[in-house]
């Protein structure tokens, strides 16, 4: 089960919403921070660590839009890197971390017409923002409802996309 523990104080996300190409093409594009002042246990490597994948893989997954796929397949494999850390730590409630980096996965696996892995990553982030016991209030409500429109809106295609 994945854990879903970060929100630590020192975890904080820049506020600022933005649409990229069109409004079906939404991706959680706010960079997390943590005060460099903070005195980093050993516990905390994990989210910071993962607070550092995850803004390294969208900075990847931004510059994809000028420099082509082999950008978005690395933020991927960075968004999962992010995962990977999350899931081994649980002293902290790092949901916002989480959803933010399932739910870019997901645009990337529909960008990459992979509608199977995308409806995976969509089902744990369904269920996940289902738990009553995650952190949402450092999400602004816009980033919620996209995210949210994202999976109620997300299908299979019923014909192989155009050449």
């Amino acid at each position: 089960m994945l854990d879903t523990s970060c929100s630590h104080s020192s975890a904080q996300l820049l506020a600022s919403t933005k649409l990229q190409d069109s409004d079906d093409d939404y991706i959680y594009d706010k960079p997390f921070f943590f005060n460099p002042a903070a005195n980093m246990a050993d516990e905390e490597t994990g989210p910071f660590g993962a607070v550092i994948l995850f803004n390294l893989a969208l900075s990847y997954h931004e510059q994809a839009k000028l420099l082509g796929e082999s950008h978005l397949k690395m933020a991927m494999q960075l968004y999962e890197k992010c995962l990977l850390l999350l899931r081994e730590q649980n002293h902290f409630d790092c949901s916002n971390i989480i959803i933010a980096a399932l739910h870019n996965q997901a645009k990337i696996f529909e960008h990459f017409y992979d509608h199977q892995l995308a409806a995976e990553k969509y089902s744990v982030l369904s269920a996940l923002l289902e738990r009553e016991e995650i952190r949402r209030d450092t999400l602004e409500q816009e980033d919620l409802n996209s995210i949210c429109l994202d999976i109620y809106f997300f299908k299979f295609p019923t014909c192989a996309p155009v050449a």
